[in-house]
């Protein structure tokens, strides 16, 4: 996988598809993109590229995983510094990239 940038400066991936966006200047999210919310992040320099908290390192994984394991909002709140606005925003993240991505069950034998 490589990274180059557009003629408008965003970053793109090249991943043996697509390219795919990784503007994290933008303020709308489109997952079929990359596109990320102005609270999400997707920056090659911070965790492999995957998606955090602007401002943090925080992987919205380790968000969404911390709800899902009983965390409180304000459990997360603490924990990892952030707002509730972040913490929606890595819940929105996540709920538009299930939306978008097609699933398809395994067949059984």
């Amino acid at each position: 996988m490589g990274f180059r940038r557009n003629e408008k400066g965003a970053l793109l991936r090249i991943s043996g598809g697509p390219d795919r966006w990784l503007d994290p200047t933008l303020e709308d999210y489109d997952i079929e993109t990359m596109v990320a919310t102005n609270r999400i992040v997707l920056d090659p320099a911070i965790h492999h590229g995957k998606p955090v908290i602007r401002g943090t390192r925080v992987p919205v994984t380790t968000v969404v995983g911390s709800l899902a394991g009983g965390m409180t909002f304000e459990e997360i709140q603490r924990e990892y510094d952030l707002s509730v606005d972040d913490i929606r925003a890595a819940l929105r993240f996540v709920a538009e990239l299930a939306e978008q991505k097609s699933f398809h069950p395994l067949p059984v034998a």
